[in-house]
C-alpha cells in the first residue's frame, strides 16, 4: 500500500487548511481539538503538561492541512508551535489577499452582450472567499455590487431595481430578475437573427428567379 492509500483511509471530518480556508478550518480545527481533549495543549489553557497528548495535537493538525502547508511547520514539535505558525502566516496573508478579493468584486464588470450566468458566478464565487476570510458581506452591499458592475444594456432595469423597496431588493430576487432579462435578450436576438436568415434566404431565392 502506497503513501496515498493510506492518507485515503485517513477520516478527514472537513477539508483541509489550504490558502483560502483559513478563518473556516482554524475555527473547525479548534472544534476537533477540543472534541479531541486537546485543545488545551495547543491553547496554552491547562497547566498540566503533556508530551504524548502535545505530540497527539501535532498530528491532529498536521494531518488537517494540505501538502503546500506541511513547509510551515515542517519543524514544529508540539500542536501548539503548529497552531501559532499557522495563525501568524494565514493572518498576515489574508490582509492583502482579502482587499485584492473586495477590488475584484468592486471592479469586476459584465461587457456588453456579455454572459450574465458566468458573470453572476464570478461575483458570488468573489463573495464567498472574502466571506471565508472571516468578513461578513450584508447582502445590500453584494446587490449594489452586481447592480454596478452591469453593462449600459441593462441600464433600464437598474434603473427600474431601484424603485423597490429595500425589503424586496433581496440578493436571491435581483438574481432571478437578472438571468430572466439575460435569457430574454438571449432569445430575442436568436429570433432576430433566425428572422435575418429567412429574409435573407428569400432575397437570394429571388435573384435566383
Amino acid at each position: 500500500m502506497g503513501p496515498d492509500d493510506m492518507e485515503n483511509k485517513i477520516h478527514v471530518p472537513f477539508v483541509r487548511l489550504n490558502n483560502n480556508n483559513y478563518n473556516v478550518w482554524s475555527l473547525r480545527m479548534k472544534m476537533l481539538l477540543i472534541k479531541e481533549n486537546l485543545w488545551k495543549y495547543v491553547s496554552g489553557t491547562g497547566d498540566e503538561e503533556n508530551e504524548e497528548k502535545a505530540l497527539k495535537s501535532l498530528s491532529s493538525i498536521i494531518l488537517m492541512i494540505d501538502n503546500d502547508q506541511l513547509s510551515h511547520v515542517a519543524e514544529s514539535t508540539n500542536g501548539k508551535d503548529a497552531w501559532n505558525i499557522l495563525q501568524k502566516f494565514h493572518q498576515n496573508r489574508s490582509v492583502g489577499h482579502k482587499i485584492r478579493l473586495y477590488k475584484k468584486l468592486f471592479k469586476t464588470e459584465l461587457a456588453v452582450g456579455g454572459d450574465m450566468q458566468k458573470h453572476l458566478q464570478v461575483m458570488f464565487e468573489t463573495v464567498q472567499s472574502i466571506k471565508n476570510l472571516g468578513d461578513k458581506l450584508e447582502d445590500t452591499i453584494v446587490v449594489n455590487a452586481i447592480l454596478a458592475s452591469l453593462s449600459s444594456e441593462y441600464e433600464n432595469l437598474v434603473t427600474a431595481l431601484e424603485g423597490w423597496k429595500e425589503t424586496e431588493l433581496t440578493l436571491e430576487a435581483v438574481k432571478l430578475k437578472l438571468l430572466d432579462e439575460w435569457e430574454r435578450r438571449n432569445e430575442k436576438n436568436s429570433t432576430s437573427i433566425h428572422q435575418e436568415l429567412i429574409q435573407a434566404f428569400k432575397i437570394d431565392v429571388k435573384k435566383s428567379n
